[in-house]
């Protein structure tokens, strides 16, 4: 080694080493989730195979393209105008909702986690996001959440008439039928007493009479006129049920039915008239009657609504009604009537219509015997409910609950709900995958999962359960130790449960294993900081704790000193013997450096053959010159590389920041860049002070 580098060439040298430690991003191709890395003007530069697999692109599809095209355009706006500029400031997200749009046009739902890699000066070079895919678990909410909303719309928008009283007679609130119907606005009715309103004593005092013993018996069916905005008069069938909270009745919620065209009808369809009313008492929906005496038998128009027969074309019978049965409820249904009428018996049962059109329909259908005034057995009498919503809404909740189970049986997280007294009512089965102990073990022993918190991180994990009675969300994250004495890192989130009518019902709490997350982080962080050959301290770690020292030592009025070491006539090593021997070569004289110091201080390569060395803590100048000479001195051993053996020297500059000094990280690096050199022009081989 005997000739020296041309300055010329070094910056090709470190940029072409820089460029591939950037570049070496294998390890997310490899990972076993959807995982991407953008670089600062979001542009992706790598993606996991998971990643291609699940959306369907080729990688050279994806690469070189900016993330957000990706998203779906509200997701791109929410990203733009709320995530990332959170993102840019914290340097992290965990969770965050997005549409992804798949390369068939199909929209997947994610939750997206990422962490980003800043420069020196604070700018974020790159960022590592990972995306669960949660596409059937949000439709599966939007569906329930469809579901709800349908049934609380329903009330609003019925075709029938929907009043609540309070227990004054005054309007809580009705809905749209009333305001169509009557005239009114409901800020006009709101408050105002709605008999009184609607129906006057002067007009109708038998309205009246029937609404003070309504008061008395707290529940009760009656029909009435009622007057709209415009004095037109409209026929009424009201059904009414007391409103209970906490077992006190707090007003009377009315249910009304326009029936003044059907009244109408009824004048004209004198053999109906009097089957309709006796139905109207038991209910309004559809009604049949059967007379002892005549044996004939009488639908209301519901009725024939229900089987899809025309009353004018078709002889109500019952077995015109069973051919519209299901056929697999039939029998039960026929078996039902023909007792009733045997014994003079009611009877009532909940079964299937199938109509021509294929569609089905739930009913509950029900019956009471009408006896003469001298006892004998007149007429029976039935109705016809369509319940096929309520049966609907029954199965719906019963499927949301199995779902909701499902999902959290099947999902990749590991799920517990805790009661209030933090007993463990429900385990998800990943608890195995994630810990090794089964559900059963969890839910017999609910000190277990403590014990697994790794102990460095019990103290603030239970700090975290002093929390319990919290009424937000609560986050954190703590390693635990698996069954087989294995470390992984969680993610915890929690949230309190609540019942309907608000009373705390334990807590929800979701465990995510993040620990390949946490292993990217530490990764993306080496990647940056540190040398991949030598795995010392890049240029980039060296600055940033020299930023810091200069400061510091300022205001301890102390020196400190800044060393540029160039290793003497390395190129003829690569050039004589190749990449691999000057490779080596390089980690030796690293690994020896690193030797020499103490732990505060820091040896860098800065790329090449070029060394830097931090003294944060001197006591003066010749403490500088003799950790030089520490330096020098561990080069002289021969280092042998293989079968080759080499002489290695180097020149080292030494620039010394004195206690109060006023240069800066760049200024202290051109003084020591510039007594590197003069330690060459002097013959190499020894250090030079600026």
């Amino acid at each position: 080694m005997k000739k020296r580098i041309p300055a010329a060439g070094m910056p090709a040298v470190v940029q072409k080493i820089a460029s591939a430690d950037a570049a070496d991003l294998s390890p997310i191709r490899d990972m076993p989730a959807m995982v991407h890395s953008i670089d600062a003007d979001g542009v992706i530069v790598d993606v996991s195979q998971k990643w291609l697999e699940v959306l369907g692109y080729s990688r050279s599809e994806a690469i070189g393209r900016r993330s957000i095209e990706f998203l779906t355009e509200e997701s791109r706006a929410y990203a733009t105008e709320n995530v990332l500029p959170e993102f840019f400031r914290t340097g992290r997200c965990v969770d965050v909702p997005y549409q992804v749009l798949a390369k068939d046009g199909r929209v997947l739902d994610v939750l997206l986690s990422a962490t980003c890699v800043r420069g020196d000066d604070g700018q974020v070079l790159r960022s590592i996001a990972i995306m669960q895919d949660v596409t059937a678990r949000k439709r599966a909410e939007r569906r329930l959440d469809a579901a709800k909303a349908y049934a609380e719309n329903l009330l609003y928008t019925a075709n029938v008439l929907v009043v609540e009283l309070d227990t004054l007679g005054c309007v809580s609130r009705l809905n749209r039928a009333v305001e169509h119907l009557l005239g009114y606005t409901t800020a006009e009715l709101s408050g105002q007493e709605w008999f009184r309103l609607v129906s006057p004593p002067d007009h109708y005092p038998r309205v009246h009479e029937r609404l003070a013993h309504l008061g008395s018996t707290g529940s009760d069916r009656f029909e009435s006129p009622v007057l709209s905005a415009a004095g037109v008069e409209r026929q009424v069938v009201w059904r009414n049920s007391p409103v209970i909270d906490h077992d006190r009745v707090v007003g009377l919620l009315c249910v009304g039915v326009d029936v003044t065209e059907q009244r109408r009808a009824e004048a004209r369809l004198a053999v109906s008239e009097q089957a309709l009313r006796d139905a109207q008492s038991i209910a309004q929906i559809g009604s049949w009657m059967l007379d002892y005496q005549t044996g004939e038998v009488h639908w209301s128009e519901q009725m024939f609504r229900f089987v899809g027969l025309d009353p004018v074309q078709t002889e109500p019978s019952m077995e015109r009604f069973l051919q519209a049965v299901h056929p697999d409820d039939r029998a039960e249904v026929e078996a039902g009537y023909r007792q009733a009428l045997a014994r003079h018996r009611p009877y009532d049962l909940r079964h299937r219509l199938l109509l021509d059109d294929g569609s089905v329909r739930y009913v509950h259908h029900c019956s009471r015997l009408v006896h003469s005034r001298n006892g004998r057995p007149e007429r029976v009498v039935g109705i016809v409910q369509d319940v096929t919503l309520t049966v609907l809404q029954e199965q719906a909740l019963q499927q949301s609950e199995e779902l909701f189970r499902t999902v959290a049986d099947y999902t990749c997280d590991w799920e517990y709900w805790q009661g209030r007294q933090k007993e463990m009512l429900y385990v998800s089965p990943s608890c195995l995958r994630v810990t090794g102990y089964s559900p059963i073990e969890f839910i017999s022993d609910p000190g277990l999962f403590v014990r697994i918190v790794h102990p460095d991180d019990r103290v603030r994990f239970e700090a975290h359960l002093d929390d319990f009675e919290c009424e937000r969300d609560l986050q954190i994250e703590f390693r635990i130790i698996t069954k087989d004495g294995e470390e992984r890192w969680i993610s915890h989130g929690c949230r309190p449960v609540y019942t309907k009518d608000g009373q705390r019902n334990g807590r929800r709490v979701n465990n995510r294993d993040i620990t390949e997350l946490k292993a990217a982080e530490r990764q993306a962080h080496r990647l940056a900081y540190y040398d991949a050959l030598t795995e010392l301290p890049n240029r980039r770690l060296l600055m940033d704790r020299l930023g810091k020292a200069i400061p510091l030592a300022n205001r301890q009025q102390r020196p400190l000193a800044l060393m540029f070491i160039d290793l003497d006539r390395f190129k003829n090593v690569n050039d004589a013997f190749g990449h691999d021997v000057g490779d080596s070569l390089l980690i030796e004289v690293g690994r020896r450096f690193a030797g020499c110091l103490r732990t505060s201080d820091t040896i860098a390569r800065a790329g090449g053959d070029e060394f830097i060395v931090l003294l944060p803590e001197i006591a003066d100048a010749a403490h500088a010159t003799a950790v030089a000479g520490k330096l020098l001195a561990a080069l002289r051993p021969p280092v042998v590389c293989g079968d080759v053996s080499f002489d290695v020297s180097a020149s080292i500059g030494i620039a010394v920041l004195a206690a109060g000094g006023s240069d800066d990280s760049s200024g202290l690096m051109k003084k020591a860049d510039i007594a590197m050199y003069a330690a060459k022009q002097a013959g190499r081989n020894q250090f030079q002070v600026f």
